[in-house]
C-alpha cells in the first residue's frame, strides 16, 4: 500500500509542477475555461463568474491541493499503522495526535478535488478522476471506513 501511495504523490507532485510552470494555472486563465457547467451553479448561488479573484482562488486552490497531496501520501502511510518501527507515537511524537485528523482532511480534499473535476466536465482525461475516487476509497481511513460500514439506506425487512 505504500508504494501505491507513493505512486499517487508522484503523480501530483508532476501535476503540480506543471501547473505552476503555465502561466495559464498561475493567472487563473484556465480556470475560466474549464468550469463549464459550474458556472451556471455559481451564478445560481449568486458568485459572478467573471470575477478575476474567483478564478485565480480557484487556481491556486486546485494547486495548493494537489501539493498538499503530494506531501500527504508520501508521508501518512510512512508514519501511519505499520509505518516502520515502533509505534507512530515513537516516531512522530508531535504529528500522532493528529493523524486522523490529517487522514481524513487528505482523503476529503483528494475526493473533493476529483468530484470538482468530474464536475467540470471539461476535462478529457476520460476516466481518471472516477478511477480516483475509487482509489481514495480504498485508501479511506479506518474510522470513516467503520462508520460508512454500519450505514443503512434501508432497514432491512423484519421477517
Amino acid at each position: 500500500m505504500r508504494l501505491f501511495c507513493c505512486l499517487i504523490s508522484i503523480v501530483y507532485f508532476w501535476t503540480t509542477v506543471t501547473k505552476l510552470a503555465g502561466p495559464e494555472w498561475r493567472s487563473g486563465a484556465l480556470t475560466r475555461v474549464v468550469m463549464g457547467p459550474l458556472s451556471q451553479a455559481y451564478e445560481l448561488l449568486g458568485i459572478p463568474t467573471d470575477s478575476l479573484l474567483l478564478h485565480w482562488l480557484m487556481a491556486w486552490g486546485a494547486i495548493a491541493t494537489e501539493a498538499w497531496l503530494t506531501l500527504a501520501w508520501l508521508i501518512l502511510p510512512l508514519v501511519g499503522e505499520g509505518g516502520g518501527k515502533g509505534s507512530k507515537e515513537e516516531r512522530v511524537p508531535f504529528l500522532a495526535p493528529y493523524l486522523p485528523w490529517l487522514s481524513f482532511f487528505s482523503w476529503a480534499m483528494g475526493t473533493g478535488l476529483h468530484v470538482g473535476i468530474m464536475a467540470s466536465r471539461r476535462f478529457h482525461i476520460r476516466f481518471f478522476s472516477p478511477y480516483m475516487i475509487v482509489i481514495y476509497f480504498l485508501l479511506a481511513p479506518r474510522p470513516l471506513l467503520a462508520k460508512l460500514s454500519k450505514f443503512r439506506i434501508c432497514e432491512p425487512p423484519v421477517e
